[in-house]
């Protein structure tokens, strides 16, 4: 078995400080890969076109709060329903609600099924994906099994899944070529 070069200062503290962001007592490799690990894009894709009406809600035009977060305890940036009975966490930029939804998917006790479930397909070599991990997210919603349901029937009508092998260009070259062939 090949040895782990020794980590930098530099690298024991970030992976301290990742270790206390995702609720750990100790940094442990084993429960960092187990928590921090991929969300399909189609199932985020789901979720964000289910909880904001496909970009339309009030939540998402007011707050940028594309996932129907709910204040967490101490939160002190939300927006109010009209009936000021909801209150959703708020986001000045949407990649803060993206970014919150995966640490709030990654960091709360209610998903540690689908923890042990991205941990079980992840040895298969094989991406892994929306359709696979949505079964584990009965308590993302009060609606449970129907909400579920209604995951899987937009990853299925509008062919989601074709995006979580989706790889990003980086190059400027590639970028320009995207750009020239939307004229």
């Amino acid at each position: 078995m090949q040895q782990q070069p020794a980590l930098s200062a530099e690298e024991q503290q970030w992976l301290a400080d990742i270790s206390k962001q995702y609720g750990l007592a100790k940094v442990s490799f084993k429960q960092l890969l187990l928590r921090v690990n991929i969300i399909p894009v189609s199932m985020a894709l789901a979720q964000g076109i289910d909880e904001s009406g496909w970009g339309t809600s009030y939540f998402a035009i007011e707050a940028n709060a594309l996932f129907g977060e709910h204040l967490a305890k101490g939160g002190t940036h939300y927006v109010e329903s009209r009936t000021g009975h909801i209150k959703v966490a708020a986001f000045d930029y949407l990649y803060q609600g993206v970014a919150s939804y995966m640490h709030n998917l990654n960091s709360t006790h209610a998903y540690r099924e689908m923890w042990q479930l991205r941990q079980q397909l992840a040895p298969s070599n094989r991406g892994i994906t929306g359709k696979q991990l949505i079964p584990s997210l009965l308590d993302y919603s009060v609606r449970g099994q129907v909400y579920v349901d209604d995951l899987l029937n937009l990853i299925k009508w509008h062919d989601l899944g074709a995006y979580d092998n989706a790889v990003l260009q980086t190059d400027v070259e590639a970028r320009l070529l995207m750009f020239s062939r939307k004229k």
